[in-house]
């Protein structure tokens, strides 16, 4: 278990709410539709080298572009380091009508990327001239935004950073608790049985294979592995935890399936596969030993493709 003692990376959540002007279609992963034109507009209204690949650009360690979604210079030799991102959007649906609502939040999960938030909230609001989701009748669907605010996704609480009557955003930076981290784990240690929902697909790779049934260490093991490199990454070294024995821990029940989906990398020109499990496991033991990372886990999300929404599940107690 982490200790109260231990700097943890800055982890802030920001959601966003649009009114649906024109109507939107989404294929099968909206959220990686999300992720490509975030990006797009990011690189369109900021990138200072156009047409030019971040891993190759001088400016790329400064950039509020790169380090995002793309691998910068600097960053190289952390090739398989996970992006300070991850995005959400609670009961997808593939077609929004006009008038409508739709909603996302956006995770940020490094000091950078929270000080360079202004930048995503431009391409985000930016929404407004490109449209949004895939084409129909050779055109986006159009929408318009009519709030930003700071999510606490562990207590639901909202703080309003835009309004669109106003029009003014406010710059304040919010961040979630390291206190309320531990208040939920305690929560979470107090049962004895702990249900973990995975809302979106898990994309873990062994022996070079994505897993296609849920193994508990294995799940656990990325865990850590994940806190320990985004800490890397955000504060310049990893925060040395380790996976404590697991055999006191117990899985009583599991229900999953094999989900396959893609998305479509423009910087590749090709279609990316986005594999995975999604279900539910029941465990039971000494949740305590391992409730900290568990619920820093339900923040930053777990496994491969976390940045197109993957990786996400809720904790409960049974």
């Amino acid at each position: 278990m982490i200790v109260k003692d231990i700097k943890l990376f800055p982890i802030a959540y920001y959601g966003f709410s649009f009114i649906v002007i024109d109507r939107v279609y989404f294929t099968k992963n909206i959220c990686a539709s999300l992720r490509g034109i975030i990006f797009s507009n990011l690189k369109g209204l900021f990138c200072e080298k156009k047409g030019k690949d971040c891993g190759e650009c001088d400016y790329s360690s400064k950039c509020p572009v790169s380090g995002f979604f793309e691998i910068t210079r600097d960053t190289k030799r952390y090739r398989d380091y996970p992006r300070p991102v991850v995005l959400r959007v609670d009961e997808p649906l593939n077609v929004y009508e006009a008038s409508s609502d739709f909603e996302f939040s956006l995770g940020l999960l490094s000091k950078k990327s929270i000080d360079d938030f202004p930048y995503i909230f431009s391409a985000i609001k930016h929404i407004e001239n490109t449209g949004i989701g895939s084409e129909e009748e050779k055109k986006r669907g159009k929408v318009k935004l009519i709030s930003a605010y700071f999510l606490n996704p562990l207590n639901n609480e909202k703080k309003i950073l835009y309004f669109y009557k106003e029009n003014i955003f406010n710059e304040r930076k919010l961040y979630i608790k390291k206190k309320e981290i531990i208040e939920r784990a305690k929560e979470i240690s107090k049962g004895k049985r702990i249900k973990i929902e995975f809302l979106t697909p898990l994309a873990i790779t062994y022996e070079k294979k994505i897993m296609k049934d849920f193994s508990f260490p294995l799940f656990i093991e990325r865990l850590y592995e994940r806190i320990n490199k985004i800490s890397e990454l955000s504060l310049k070294k990893p925060l040395d935890i380790n996976v404590p024995p697991l055999d006191s821990i117990k899985i009583l029940y599991k229900n999953f399936t094999y989900y396959n989906s893609f998305r479509y990398s423009t910087r590749k020109g090709s279609y990316i596969p986005l594999n995975g499990i999604i279900g539910e496991a029941v465990i039971s033991g000494r949740i305590d030993k391992i409730a900290v990372p568990l619920v820093i886990g339900e923040l930053i999300h777990v496994g491969k493709h976390t940045t197109s929404g993957f990786g996400r599940y809720k904790l409960s107690v049974l």
